[in-house]
């Protein structure tokens, strides 16, 4: 059994890593998304307390009271035996009142709260995509340290080969001391750049790692392929549902503000136990009573409703002004990102073709270095110059592909 968990780790261990799988882990495991659940929990609470809106209404009530006066005929009336009312009096009674007509209340009630709880899922879904920006920067932040790591490695391992066959050189008398400390002194440099380079490196991979919370190498990171004359049809970022959503609130808040003005009818149940009776004060024992009927009201705002609308209606319209602006800013930035990309592009060529000359004239020039026709510093410096080239195409090479990514990430069309 710990043999096969130990597979199934390495296994994981080792399979690719793309920048999109990297999104989806960083924003699960965001603090900001503990929020959803919470919001979730809020949601199904709400949604309990919306389906009591329609339930009756049921109170109980009890009460004691002693009064100074009661009710009582200013003189007797001959053969006519009119009881006395108690002045200390009880009540027990249940009110029952139940909604039949709201003007649809109720309804625009239910919808507020349904897009309220969409609102704030939106909201989150806005929050958690500048994430998309940071695991951007560490992800091809790592691929870059990797080729530049790669680059000094093999750099190195050619110095090394020139320094040793320097040393046979100069033990044979054809070489001087000077040189060969050159040679030394130049490989202790590409030391010092690798060991920089491979600390950043482990750094960065370090912090990817906690992001995603995964142990990653750089071996695992796959490079994109590069985005070549994208076109969209439509943004689909975030942002452009929240003010979608909030725009839809602020409708139907102006629905419920109409509801206003419209009749709202009830019916109601009073059945109780008292004494005397509140229904018929000649019964002064303890007695029954029971009373049903139905409330009609309406009410008069004097305008306030209208000028609500009119409020709701100027929210609106600023959720669409601030949605144009978020466009526009989108547009521009687009429009940024697509000229780098096509500078990258014609970087990149000019690489290739710089990189190519200089490797013919590293080939010649390590023939009149072994000729003895070109001393072991200029040929140094040329091979310096053939591995920044090679970091130059590298590196510009991974920045069109992250420049592809953010084109993508900065309109929402991302796969």
């Amino acid at each position: 059994m710990f043999s096969l968990m130990l597979l199934a780790s390495t296994v994981a261990e080792s399979q690719p890593v793309t920048v999109y799988s990297c999104y989806e882990m960083a924003e699960e495991l965001s603090p900001l998304k503990q929020r959803e659940i919470y919001l979730s929990s809020i949601n199904s609470l709400n949604q309990l307390i919306q389906n009591t809106h329609n339930l009756p209404s049921v109170t109980l009530e009890a009460s004691a009271s002693y009064q100074s006066d009661v009710f009582g005929l200013p003189a007797r009336i001959p053969g006519v035996d009119f009881p006395t009312i108690p002045r200390d009096q009880y009540n027990m009674s249940l009110k029952v009142n139940q909604k039949i007509f709201d003007g649809g209340v109720s309804k625009a009630s239910k919808a507020i709260e349904t897009l309220d709880e969409q609102v704030k899922q939106n909201e989150l879904d806005v929050s958690l995509y500048p994430i998309r920006n940071i695991i951007n920067e560490l992800y091809f932040g790592s691929l870059r340290l990797h080729q530049q790591e790669a680059v000094l490695i093999s750099l190195l391992a050619e110095f090394e080969n020139k320094t040793s066959a320097a040393s046979a050189a100069f033990n044979n008398g054809v070489l001087l001391k000077s040189e060969l400390n050159e040679l030394a002194k130049e490989q202790l440099k590409v030391s010092q750049q690798l060991v920089q380079v491979s600390h950043a490196k482990a750094a960065t991979l370090s912090i990817l790692s906690t992001w995603i919370n995964r142990e990653i190498s750089a071996e695992q990171l796959e490079l994109p392929t590069p985005v070549v004359n994208q076109s969209f049809e439509s943004i689909d970022r975030p942002e452009l549902l929240l003010f979608a959503t909030r725009n839809e609130k602020l409708s139907a808040m102006a629905d419920l503000t109409s509801t206003k003005n419209i009749p709202k009818l009830y019916g109601f149940a009073n059945v109780g136990y008292a004494q005397p009776n509140p229904l018929n004060f000649y019964q002064t024992d303890w007695n029954s009573y029971y009373l049903v009927g139905a409330r009609l009201t309406w009410g008069l705002d004097w305008g306030a409703s209208k000028h609500q609308k009119e409020i709701l209606l100027i929210s609106q319209e600023m959720t669409l002004t601030e949605q144009e602006n978020f466009l526009r800013q989108i547009n521009n930035d687009l429009i940024k990102k697509k000229s780098e990309i096509e500078q990258m592009k014609a970087t990149i060529v000019l690489d290739e073709q710089i990189l190519q000359m200089q490797n013919e004239i590293v080939a010649e020039a390590e023939k009149q270095y072994e000729n003895g026709t070109r001393s072991s510093t200029d040929l140094l410096t040329i091979l310096h110059e053939q591995a920044q080239l090679k970091m130059n195409l590298s590196i510009h090479s991974i920045a069109l592909a992250q420049m592809g990514v953010e084109l993508l990430t900065i309109s929402g069309n991302l796969p």
